[in-house]
């Protein structure tokens, strides 16, 4: 009775197993509900793990195997009329049914199932199997002791729900391995593994990383070197500097060696001025405006007080140079410039560099509802921006970006998105390869090719991007950056898998 119990207790629980599927895929469908009734691109976007994993729960639970033969080979009595009789006298001594069956096997063991129906109450057939390996290896008493242990299990009904904990289990498994392969795997798409993505800051261009790591051991002649080559590349000028900046932020001791060297140098005195937005920046920190304390704050327009004299006098040292015009914009937005007064800083970069890809993300920024601009103002700026060169069809993205995160329904729809991107994916495939910014464009290129349903070129960009997760776009998600990076690059393979199906 106490053995039964056992085995009804188990059928119970099997039986908690498809109540649990079934109320997973119903939280699925209220979430998913939820979603597009809250937010049409979130509901697609969920859809594309909700759909898949429904089936896969759905169809693990409803499928029955009926298919599979039992292991082993049948004995007929005719073949084997003493082994029959011995198990028929053994079963007769134990008081309970004979198998209808007996199966040899191959392995070294013993064993009695039942086929049942009606939840265990009828019974309607019986197996027994016998391991080859026994008949070799024990004495006829020893077989006889072993089958008679088995026929106990009969006895006590031990089998009788033999069948359905077997059945549940084997629908446990299903739905188990079946999840496992509904998230497409990326590495079949040629992408690195998900355990491979970091955050880590990346500098793809080798000299500006061996410039700015040798200023932070305090080797300023590399960085001096490589800015007096790069000339008028104004995009590399300016990310060199702002990747110094950063350093000198944390250590002055390169930059003070450098302005000791060469009093009076331009070059110093951008890096100089790009610095001291950097120290205000990491003062601030980049949490919302409720979170940072009231000293912050006050350090931290101290801070961009001193850089306003620090550009002018980069400025005035290069005069043709937009380098400290592009701090300026930084220094702006964290001084709280009204609109006409950034415009005044604003005309100052462009007559220096009309299309320079730094300074126009930048300006988004100000040009954004969460700054100082509106809606209308930022996609303005943005398709002004757009059709000055290829390389700034970036902006419409980056504009689509934050206008979903500012809760706008289907901000990638936005008209200016899909031509952005077909004007933006040629440069990035051809002059722009190796480009400034180009990883960070990628970024936003990939995101939107996901957004417009276009899936292998989505996934075509995540192969230029590797395993770095380090754009600022991907920090918007709420679980961090290499989550968001791994989700948008699952749904550009189901995309991608999703098309390539549909023509095969």
């Amino acid at each position: 009775m106490k053995t039964s119990f056992r085995a009804l207790a188990a059928v119970v629980l099997l039986a908690g197993f498809p109540v649990l599927v079934l109320a997973l895929v119903a939280g699925i469908v209220v979430v998913e509900v939820f979603a597009f009734r809250n937010r049409l691109s979130h509901g697609l976007e969920f859809a594309v793990f909700a759909a898949p994993a429904t089936y896969v729960l759905l169809r693990a639970l409803f499928t029955f195997d009926r298919t599979g033969d039992a292991p082993g080979l049948p004995v007929t009595v005719e073949a084997q009329p003493e082994l029959w009789a011995l198990v028929r006298e053994l079963a007769e001594a134990v008081g309970t049914a004979p198998p209808d069956e007996i199966r040899i096997m191959n392995r070294a063991n013993a064993a009695v199932f039942e086929r049942t129906r009606w939840f265990g109450l009828r019974v309607t057939g019986r197996t027994l199997f016998i391991g080859a390996p026994l008949f070799a290896g024990l004495r006829v008493a020893e077989l006889r002791a072993v089958l008679g242990h088995e026929f106990a299990h009969y006895s006590n009904r031990d089998t009788r729900f033999a069948g359905a904990t077997y059945r549940g289990r084997v629908a446990i498994l299903r739905v188990l391995s079946g999840l496992d392969g509904a998230m497409p795997d990326v590495t079949l798409f040629g992408l690195p593994p998900d355990a491979d993505v970091t955050r880590a800051d990346f500098i793809p261009d080798r000299e500006i990383d061996e410039a700015r790591q040798a200023l932070v051991t305090g080797g300023w002649q590399p960085a001096a070197q490589l800015l007096s080559e790069i000339g008028t590349d104004w995009d590399r000028r300016v990310t060199l500097v702002r990747h110094l900046g950063e350093v000198v932020a944390n250590d002055e001791i390169g930059l003070d060696h450098w302005q000791s060297e060469r009093p009076g140098d331009a070059d110093a005195a951008a890096v100089n001025a790009e610095s001291l937005v950097q120290l205000a920046w990491q003062v601030r920190s980049g949490l919302g405006a409720e979170h940072v304390s009231r000293e912050q704050f006050q350090k931290f327009f101290a801070i961009l007080e001193s850089a306003v004299p620090a550009a002018s006098e980069a400025a005035v040292l290069a005069p043709e140079d937009p380098t400290p015009w592009v701090t300026m914009l930084a220094v702006a937005r964290g001084r709280q410039y009204d609109n006409d007064a950034f415009r005044e800083v604003w005309e100052q970069l462009v007559a220096r560099d009309p299309v320079n890809l730094p300074a126009h993300s930048s300006a988004l920024q100000y040009w954004c509802e969460k700054w100082f601009g509106s809606h209308e103002l930022m996609w303005a700026f943005a398709e002004e921006g757009a059709a000055k060169h290829p390389k700034l069809a970036v902006l419409p993205l980056a504009a689509a970006h934050e206008a979903e995160y500012r809760g706008v329904e289907d901000a990638w729809r936005h008209p200016l998105v899909a031509p952005a991107v077909d004007r933006l994916l040629p440069w990035l495939e051809g002059e722009g390869r190796d480009a400034p910014g180009t990883a960070t464009s990628r970024a936003y290129a990939a995101r939107a090719l996901v957004e417009l349903g276009r899936g292998e070129e989505a996934v075509e960009q995540f192969r230029h991007l590797g395993v770095h997760a380090d754009a600022n776009m991907w920090a918007y998600g709420k679980k961090g950056p290499i989550v968001e990076f791994r989700k948008i690059r699952y749904l550009a393979c189901h995309l991608a898998e999703k098309a390539k199906s549909t023509v095969d």
